[in-house]
Formats: structure tokens, C-alpha cells, sequence
């Protein structure tokens, strides 16, 4: 009856050694994306998502991007040519592109990787697909 004396605080684990439980960053962001709903194509926060990441190639002078999943075996690159199309062709195909996969959570600018991060609903799975740019990974041959 009234306050007792011990206060428990919370002290994280540092480490899991012993455990069976092997969670990475990765597993706990795609359990949290797998209660969110999907965002709706071409809806007002669908356009704000994409938008951010539009404003980022345009303000880059890249010509080539990459938007992966290594555990899908998935690999699209993306050749901009720099004045050469105006960025609502490149909207519509990255729009696709996301589309083409599955429904689109959210797509969220990571300052520690330097790329966007598209998360994914495929197949009632989550994904996330890093969109970053890929400039040093084509070697250009000229005849």
C-alpha cells in the first residue's frame, strides 16, 4: 500500500549471444512496414514520397541509378541523360517500375547510406530497395 521503494529501469541488452533470436535492423523495419497500409498510386503521399526522391535525381548530376533488392535477385538500373528528358518521363517510370513490383509503403531518404529507401509490399512480403546512384558501377566502352 502506497510507493515502494524499487524502481526497475530498463537496461538494453548488449548482447543476444545466448539467445535464438537473430534480428537485424532489416527484420524489425520490415515487421513494422507489415502494419502499415499501402500507399495509394499516385495519391497525395504517394506524390510527396516521390517527389523527394524526383527532387534528389534532378538535383544530382548522375546519369545512372540503381534501385536493388539482393534477396529478390532484383537489379534496375536507370540511364538519365542529363537535359535530356524532362523529369516527368523519369516519374512515370520509376512510378512503374515501383508498381511493377508491388505496393508501395513508403520511401524514406537515408542520410547514413546516401540513398532512398522504397519499402515494398511483394507477393505479402516486405521488401525494402535501396534507389541510389550507380554512376561508378558502368564502365562506358565507345567504339
Amino acid at each position: 500500500m502506497g510507493r515502494t521503494k524499487y524502481k526497475r529501469k530498463f537496461k538494453p541488452r548488449k548482447s543476444y549471444s545466448n539467445s535464438n533470436i537473430k534480428l537485424t535492423t532489416y527484420d524489425l523495419n520490415k515487421m513494422a512496414y507489415a502494419k502499415i497500409p499501402s500507399l495509394e498510386p499516385y495519391g497525395e503521399e504517394w506524390n510527396k514520397k516521390l517527389n523527394a526522391l524526383i527532387l534528389w535525381v534532378d538535383s544530382n548530376s548522375s546519369e545512372y541509378y540503381m534501385l536493388l533488392n539482393n534477396e529478390l535477385h532484383y537489379y534496375t538500373v536507370f540511364h538519365i541523360r542529363p537535359m535530356a528528358e524532362p523529369s516527368g518521363y523519369f516519374n512515370d517510370e520509376i512510378s512503374n517500375c515501383l508498381m511493377s513490383i508491388g505496393d508501395l509503403l513508403d520511401i524514406d531518404w537515408n542520410e547514413e547510406t546516401g540513398a532512398f529507401e522504397c519499402w515494398l509490399k511483394h507477393e505479402g512480403n516486405i521488401y525494402m530497395f535501396p534507389f541510389f546512384k550507380y554512376d561508378e558501377g558502368v564502365i562506358k566502352c565507345h567504339r
